[in-house]
């Protein structure tokens, strides 16, 4: 994307090298992805579902509940990416945000830590349909 956008200073060599994220945490991976994503042309953004920590334990984020990690647009479909750690599964929120984001024809991929050929095969998944 960098080549296309400003190709003089590409053909130059004065470019920024940008480090690729460590993808075998959790953070890193979803930058890896959303890097990955928007470099690529289409658009991504990471999603803080979290919640804030309180003195009586954790309130609930304003995202709706179950929503996933990443939410995209690749090739102008709509694609929900889930990052989840080991064996880490969807809780019931997630599980009702998947189930209804495939029953309306939106992508919905759970990817693993590390995995990045699960991630490369749903992108080229996304890409061919």
């Amino acid at each position: 994307m960098f080549q296309r956008e400003y190709p003089t200073a590409w053909a130059s060599g004065e470019y920024y090298d940008n480090k690729i994220p460590d993808i075998n945490t959790t953070n890193g991976f979803s930058r890896y992805i959303e890097d990955v994503i928007n470099n690529m042309g289409h658009h991504a953004e990471r999603v803080n579902t979290m919640g804030i920590p309180t003195k009586n334990g954790w309130r609930r984020s304003g995202s709706t509940l179950g929503s996933p990690d990443l939410h995209c647009i690749v090739a102008g479909k709509t694609w929900k990416i889930e990052v989840k750690k080991g064996s880490d599964k969807l809780n019931k929120a997630q599980e009702k945000y998947q189930a209804k984001m495939k029953a309306i024809g939106v992508y919905h991929s759970v990817i693993y830590v590390g995995d990045a050929n699960m991630f490369w095969d749903e992108y080229y998944k996304i890409i061919s349909s």
